[in-house]
């Protein structure tokens, strides 16, 4: 998936779209500097959601939001 993100992007997608290789605890996603997180229909994939989700909001800038 990461692959086809970035090809989509190469090809005049947004450029300020990053992707980002996570574990299955951590989505490796620095603390305080992401805008917006979108999962869809990937949550029940998470062997470690608390993890994920709390990673996750750290992760948020102030006034971030997911959804």
């Amino acid at each position: 998936m990461l692959a086809i993100i970035e090809e989509r992007r190469q090809d005049g997608a947004p450029a300020n779209i990053e992707t980002v290789l996570g574990t299955v605890m951590d989505p490796k996603l620095p603390r305080g500097t992401v805008d917006l997180i979108l999962i869809v229909d990937a949550y029940h994939e998470f062997s470690h959601p608390f993890e994920m989700g709390t990673a996750m909001v750290d992760a948020l800038k102030p006034g971030g939001s997911w959804c």
